[in-house]
């Protein structure tokens, strides 16, 4: 199952309580129907990766002290306090230090990113740009997680986007080995088909022969996609697909980290 974002765990709040106010006047008595959001809530929230709650040192305690709130107090409406035979009724979700813990937890929530890079994603030291190694980290990190997921169509077609980008720009550093080279595609770059882009790249020797080979098979499995092709080749992207694709960047991640070490310049 994939894993939860911070923005739905915000939508799923807005849709259970409309607009969450801070007021230390308001608060949410527990129901079933409440109580039913709130437990979605917690596992939704359990299931987001640690590396996009990235919080200060402050907000991480403000926002794992709202959600233990927000689980005593299912606590306490699942097995409520019974005097003389009486269950004390209601349970509120109340303030905490003047705010709602639900609407503290929406607040914080809704200042993460979607799309922050795994930790464990490969770094990209040959790029120069750190908005641009940042975004194709970004991308990067995507492509493990739709492969962790069994997401295979999404892992093969965003890892050959990823794959395709990462060369493009490697190649938009390399505006001199590629003037040098006595035979070229004769449209600007921006114009290359990815297999002209993957054939320059090893001719301008930024990546390996055997990456290329790695790279066009990427490719190709990317261009299963194509409905026409699925038709012909009787084929779906699956692990192989994907797997494919993903050695591919990784082989072409480490040729580009060895030749800007090389080049003693990054892209």
């Amino acid at each position: 199952m994939p894993n939860s974002l911070p923005s739905e765990v915000v939508g799923v709040l807005d849709s259970a309580f409309g607009e969450l106010p801070a007021s230390k006047d308001w608060h949410i008595q527990v129901n079933p129907p409440v109580a039913a959001s709130l437990s979605a809530v917690l596992r939704m929230f359990n299931d987001i990766p640690a590396h996009l709650l990235r919080f200060s040192s402050h907000d991480r305690y403000l926002c794992f002290r709202s959600i233990e709130y927000i689980r005593d107090c299912i606590e306490r409406y699942a097995h409520p306090t019974v005097v003389h035979g009486h269950a004390i009724i209601p349970v509120n979700l109340a303030q905490v230090d003047g705010e709602n813990p639900a609407y503290t937890l929406r607040h914080l929530l809704a200042k993460c990113s979607d799309s922050v890079p795994s930790p464990s994603t490969t770094a990209l030291p040959c790029f120069g740009k750190t908005k641009l190694r940042e975004a194709l980290r970004s991308e990067l990190s995507d492509v493990n997680s739709a492969l962790v997921n069994s997401e295979w169509r999404a892992a093969t077609v965003l890892g050959g986007a990823t794959l395709e980008a990462i060369l493009y720009w490697a190649l938009r550093g390399s505006s001199a080995e590629i003037t040098a080279l006595p035979v070229k595609p004769p449209r600007s770059l921006d114009k290359w088909k990815f297999d002209e882009i993957i054939k320059v790249a090893e001719e301008i020797k930024i990546i390996e022969p055997e990456t290329r080979l790695q790279a066009d098979l990427a490719r190709r499995s990317r261009n299963l996609v194509h409905p026409a092709k699925v038709v012909r080749s009787r084929r779906e992207c699956d692990r192989a697909s994907s797997l494919a694709v993903v050695a591919a960047i990784e082989g072409v991640v480490r040729d580009l980290n060895r030749a800007a070490i090389t080049l003693g310049r990054p892209f």
